[in-house]
């Protein structure tokens, strides 16, 4: 999905605050109290996230030093193999990307468990989608996803709950995006379902706006910008 300059207008963070579609449990609306303590929740866990990523200083971050809920609650990655034969990296859920040839090298080098970025490749004329960039060294490599995550990987998150005409996606680790509310990003939405497995991503777009993450749907191989807002 290619990205076009946007042509609505995007929709405030208020609508998450009062969408029972989004905070509801079956039928039932949840209460302020309850949508407080869901918030709370979160946040606390994505703080605890982010400290103990900062307390890993002695240059290797091993994802052996971050709670599970690291690469659950951010877009941080990490590599799972590499293999220079089939010039392809695998990522901890089972996700397989080719890499250029001429960047396969530097990925082999890459230790196992290697923290990782995803973001879009904006290459002229390049036929690799995404940026592939090891945290810990600042190597980046061209790349294409070839293969989605494995069906049981613990690191999978499902879409929860869609809110087309919000523009709002929740997942089923608790996370709820904002998606750009663009004439082709709505129509994108209208076509995804629960329970498909999405990809988050970094944006660092032209055409970001604030959008600092992406959402790929798997099944469609498609794509959405997005921002998280809880």
């Amino acid at each position: 999905m290619k990205w076009t300059k946007p042509l609505g207008i995007v929709l405030g963070i208020a609508t998450l605050i009062t969408s029972p579609e989004i905070f509801g449990q079956g039928n039932r609306t949840a209460s302020r109290e309850e949508k407080q303590a869901l918030r709370d929740f979160h946040r606390k866990e994505a703080q605890k996230a982010k400290k103990a990523y900062k307390k890993s200083s002695d240059g290797a971050r091993s994802i052996a030093k971050l709670p599970y809920e690291a690469v659950l609650l951010t877009s941080i990655h990490y590599l799972n193999a590499a293999y220079p034969k089939d010039l392809s990296i695998d990522i901890e859920d089972g996700c397989q990307f080719t890499v250029r040839p001429s960047d396969m090298d530097a990925c082999t080098k890459w230790r196992r468990g290697a923290l990782l970025r995803i973001s879009p490749c904006n290459s002229w004329f390049s036929s690799y989608e995404w940026y592939v960039t090891n945290i810990e060294t600042a190597e980046s490599a061209k790349a294409k996803l070839t293969r989605g995550p494995f069906e049981n990987s613990p690191y999978n998150k499902h879409i929860q709950k869609i809110d087309c005409d919000a523009c709002l996606v929740a997942l089923d680790n608790g996370m709820v995006f904002q998606i750009y509310d663009s004439f082709l990003e709505r129509e994108e939405l209208k076509k995804w379902q629960t329970p498909d497995i999405v990809m988050i991503v970094d944006n660092n777009g032209w055409f970001s706006w604030g959008y600092k993450h992406i959402l790929i749907n798997i099944a469609r191989d498609q794509y959405v910008r997005a921002v998280r807002i809880n």
